[in-house]
């Protein structure tokens, strides 16, 4: 189970390689909205990446990360203790101009 700031520390840890794997954006929320213990990572993705969206091709992969994928977890060291933090993938809102 990953305090807040676990998650905050995990998010930094790993943002650049969950850029590459397509995240548009990197969040942190509360666990039990999602089913899950403690703080849980969000990665917003565009919603053509996501499972399904394209034929043949894995989720969450974009053409120039091939295979990387998001994984469904961050591990990270505090304190000695080694903590793991749940990654949810979510549809990015497309820009709409008011």
């Amino acid at each position: 189970m990953a305090t807040e700031q676990e998650a905050e520390q995990a998010r930094d840890q790993h943002a650049e390689t969950l850029i590459r794997c397509g995240a548009h954006a990197i969040g942190i929320d509360r666990g039990d909205l999602y089913g899950e213990p403690g703080y849980v990572v969000i990665c917003y993705v565009a919603p053509a990446r996501l499972p399904g969206a394209i034929p043949g091709e894995a989720p969450g992969v974009l053409p120039e990360t091939k295979p990387a994928l998001l994984p469904d977890r961050l591990e990270l060291q505090r304190d000695g203790r080694h903590i793991s933090v749940a990654v949810i993938v979510k549809p990015a809102e497309p820009f709409r101009p008011e």
